[in-house]
């Protein structure tokens, strides 16, 4: 039964431990640790989707609020400012 535990909970990655922990009837967190051997693959590409994302985020500044001058940011931050409307 060990190992149906097992699979199930690296089944979904959006869950928490403490989800985890609660629908295998653990009592303990220290029990359902046991569960937390990283996939060394998984891993890798976790990473690299995380650093895939923030090179993305970090070469798109967001805009300025509304008031600043592009020319000013510039020269402050020495990067060109995106203009036109803030978008959430």
């Amino acid at each position: 039964m060990d190992w149906v535990n097992r699979r199930w909970a690296r089944r979904d990655p959006r869950m928490s431990l403490v989800d985890i922990q609660w629908v295998l009837g653990h009592a303990h967190l220290s029990t359902t640790e046991r569960y937390l051997t990283p996939n060394p693959d998984q891993l890798v590409e976790r990473l690299l989707a995380h650093h895939a994302h923030q090179a993305e985020t970090a070469a798109t500044p967001p805009r300025p609020a509304p008031g600043y001058r592009p020319e000013v940011l510039e020269t402050l931050f020495g990067v060109p400012q995106r203009t036109g409307p803030v978008t959430p």
